[in-house]
């Protein structure tokens, strides 16, 4: 991060997205699979210390989070229906019911929008 803050601009734009070790299952996958495309995964970090690494040296902007625990689904509506746009709705809409139910430890991606602090 100290990289990339020294090489953004002032006020520039950085875009995050970076899986995240809230979710039970995808920790478990990633201990399965510690590596990706044949790359080592050394650092894991929940949301909340990918976020407070963030918040040093940029200003938030937007944040999302992926859930993708279900996206074999679309898979399967979408050999049945035409218009998969109503089914990616509502599983969005299950899978952050289930995110608020599990207390923000179903996502599995953090994403988010940020910009430089000026000055730094």
């Amino acid at each position: 991060m100290d990289e990339i803050s020294r090489l953004l601009k002032d006020g520039g734009v950085l875009y995050v997205t970076e899986v995240v070790e809230d979710n039970p299952l995808f920790k478990l996958l990633r201990n399965i699979n510690p590596s990706w495309e044949g790359d080592p995964v050394k650092t894991r970090l929940t949301r909340k210390e990918l976020r407070q690494i963030l918040n040093k040296r940029f200003s938030l902007i937007r944040e999302d989070m992926s859930y993708g625990n279900f996206h074999w689904l679309w898979w399967i509506f979408v050999t049945r229906f035409k218009d998969i746009s109503i089914i990616t709705k509502l599983i969005r809409f299950a899978e952050r019911q289930i995110d608020k139910v599990l207390k923000n430890r179903f996502s599995c991606t953090y994403h988010a929008i940020l910009r430089r602090h000026a000055h730094q």
